[in-house]
Order: structure tokens, then C-alpha cells, then sequence
């Protein structure tokens, strides 16, 4: 079981680092500086000094909060780990809930909330 949650993990942390490279690449090839996504401390204090002095600069959305879009293979292993952990019925009641007999029925654009839905599932007390 932590072996699925691990790959789901790295393949999420995968899916990071290609759409940042994307991000980094599109700004270069505009002529523009990349955005710094992760800032150190020095860089934040910085920051702080420059904003004071000039004009405001757009946030960045820090990387953490802009997670990619859960593919169904990433559901498929969650909820095949939850579902060997006790939980078939609520597995099963959550893809009811998405208006599907089984998971490869589910709107791709629903992955994300039903991600969600399903990490939940046998946390709650």
C-alpha cells in the first residue's frame, strides 16, 4: 500500500517538475527572466526591499497549491488501495456519486474534486 502511494507520489512530483520546466521555457523563449517559484529566504527579504521601492509585481502561485491534474491511473491505484483497505462500499459510492458504473466513465475533469473525495475516505472519525 505505501509503495502505490509512493509511486502516486512521485509520478505527481513528476508531473511538477515537467510543467515548471514547460513554464521556464515558454518565459526564456518570450525573452523574459523565469519566475522564481520557490523562494529561499534571501530572496524573500529581497523581495520585500524591491517591492518597497517599485512598483507591485504579480504573485506567483507557489507550486505546492498549483498541483497537476490527477490522471486516472493516479485514482485508480488510490482508490484500489483504499478499497483493499476496507473501504469497497465508499469506493464504490464515490463514483456513483460522479455519475459512473465504473472509474474509467468518470469526466477527466472531475480527477481533481474526486482526488480529493477519495484520500478522505477511512480518514474521517
Amino acid at each position: 500500500m505505501a509503495e502505490i502511494k509512493l509511486t502516486v507520489n512521485v509520478t505527481i512530483d513528476a508531473q511538477t517538475i515537467a510543467r515548471i520546466v514547460k513554464m521556464v521555457k515558454e518565459e526564456m523563449k518570450n525573452g523574459e527572466m523565469p519566475v522564481m517559484l520557490v523562494p529561499t529566504e534571501n530572496t524573500t527579504k529581497e523581495k520585500d526591499k524591491q517591492s518597497a521601492t517599485t512598483a507591485a509585481e504579480p504573485d506567483t502561485v507557489p507550486w505546492e497549491e498549483d498541483k497537476p491534474t490527477p490522471t486516472l491511473e493516479e485514482i485508480r491505484a488510490l482508490l484500489a488501495d483504499k478499497s483493499r483497505s476496507g473501504h469497497s462500499a465508499e469506493v464504490k459510492a464515490l463514483i456513483s456519486k460522479y455519475g459512473a458504473d465504473k472509474l474509467s466513465e468518470v469526466d477527466p475533469s472531475k480527477y481533481p474534486e474526486m482526488f480529493k473525495e477519495a484520500e478522505a475516505i477511512g480518514n474521517a472519525k
